[in-house]
């Protein structure tokens, strides 16, 4: 049977083999053949469609991350307000009476007094 192969670039292929004429469509986006140009361009827009949900989901992913970083980045601007005030404070209260005493009694009391 000679068959004819379609290629969107324009470029003909031709196969012989034994048995009755059949005509066969060669897609170049999934690099097969297919027994009709409806099921080829079907198998496309199968193909582009999933593409293209998966590029929606990256950009949302990506929306989402830099929702959640934009978040951190202002809870690390609100901490470091709040640190400056905090030694502002400090500093003012060891210059007028010489020092602050406090008790450590954790690890988590130190993480705050020396960013471990």
């Amino acid at each position: 049977m000679l068959y004819y192969s379609y290629s969107r670039k324009g470029t003909t292929k031709f196969h012989l083999q034994k048995g009755v004429y059949s005509m066969k469509f060669y897609s170049e986006y999934t690099k097969r053949l297919y027994d009709s140009p409806e099921d080829c361009e079907k198998a496309e827009s199968a193909i582009k469609d999933a593409n293209l949900q998966k590029e929606k989901e990256k950009a949302q992913r990506t929306a989402e991350r830099k929702a959640k970083a934009d978040e951190v980045s202002k809870a690390y601007d609100s901490y470091v307000s709040a640190r400056r005030a905090y030694e502002k404070v400090l500093t003012e209260f060891c210059e007028k009476y010489g020092a602050y005493h406090t008790s450590i009694t954790a690890l988590n009391d130190l993480v705050k007094y020396f960013d471990l």
